[in-house]
């Protein structure tokens, strides 16, 4: 699309597709039954000054830390915005999980969940920090350093191998929607998370050596390839798991707002990589992708590790309110 009419039509194409998504939403809510009409934590009318003066804070927050940057970079430019935007991105979820944990509408067994979230939430983080780079790093690596032919396929556009994700969700999901439905859920959930964040890391371990094989060269196109392939599982394992979590372990007066977190993680990832590109400019691909690698698959055995804590957690909150979730 781009290579035939230009970045504007593929955004306008990219509209289109939501426009579509949106009619679809609206035209079948009927289907849901009602699903998601009753506000668990409504604001009262006692409450919508509060929340106005908090939402000014907050903006003039926002304001103050564009100011601050910008002083401290120098310019009011395009970095100091980039910058703003990932501590924002990095700050916010942190505060929210404080508000929440604190909040006098949360249960005891509901903060037990919370805390079982978090490191499901630090994963999640880590996992975007590498896959988001496919849009990034990668797609200059693609150009830069792929050998743009495979077999009979010469002259390969760099933005053709980011088909390969949603092709691959496309013909994975059922595979594994069927995985878990034989297995009855198992492994456990920290575990998938350990899973796709580890496969995550192993994508970049598997790119860092193949750079290195190819000794300043460029590497086959079939590389990234198998990057995209690995990533692909990867986020099978973490991604509707991660929404499924969130419903199930976000208290109930928070569980819209619980949503809203779960989609900061891929923002926080994104802070994360925006900083570390900036502090890496002008690194090789090895140590770069392979760096990246090695904190990913040690934060994978982390979580893999905290794994009984996480399970114990939500267990004894299932005990406590006298139910029982499928997180285990």
């Amino acid at each position: 699309m781009r290579n035939a009419w230009g970045y504007h039509a593929g955004f306008v194409v990219a509209a289109i597709g939501m426009a579509f998504a949106l009619v679809c939403f609206v035209g079948g809510r009927k289907l849901l039954a009602g699903a998601g009409q009753r506000i668990e934590n409504p604001i009262t009318a006692e409450e919508r000054p509060q929340v106005l003066r908090r939402l000014a804070f907050i903006g003039l927050g926002v304001v103050v830390l564009y100011g601050v940057v910008a002083l401290l970079n120098g310019s009011f430019g395009l970095v100091a915005v980039i910058d703003s935007l990932s501590y924002l991105a990095f700050v916010t979820p942190v505060l929210f999980f404080a508000v929440i944990y604190r909040s006098p509408k949360v249960t005891t067994p509901e903060r037990s969940r919370l805390l079982a979230y978090i490191p499901l939430f630090v994963a999640a983080m880590l996992f975007f920090m590498i896959f988001e780079q496919a849009a990034t790093t990668l797609s200059t690596y693609a150009r830069d350093e792929t050998i743009l032919s495979f077999l009979w396929w010469d002259n390969i556009n760099p933005e053709t191998f980011q088909s390969i994700n949603p092709l691959g969700i496309i013909l994975l999901a059922p595979v594994f929607a069927w995985i878990w439905l034989k297995t009855k859920d198992r492994p456990a959930t920290p575990y998938k998370f350990a899973i796709g964040l580890a496969l995550a890391a192993l994508s970049f371990l598997f790119l860092a050596a193949a750079s290195a094989v190819a000794g300043g060269g460029k590497t086959g196109a079939w590389v990234l390839g198998v990057v995209y392939l690995i990533q692909t599982i990867g986020e099978l394992c973490l991604s509707p798991v991660g929404l499924a979590a969130t419903t199930l372990l976000a208290p109930a007066a928070y569980r819209g707002q619980a949503m809203a977190l779960w989609f900061l993680a891929p923002a926080a990832g994104q802070a994360i990589t925006a900083q570390l590109v900036q502090v890496t400019d002008g690194m090789e691909s090895t140590p770069f992708f392979g760096g990246i690698g090695v904190v990913g698959m040690v934060f994978a055995g982390i979580v893999a590790a905290l794994g009984p804590w996480v399970l114990r957690r939500m267990r004894s909150a299932d005990e406590l309110e006298g139910v029982h979730t499928s997180g285990d």
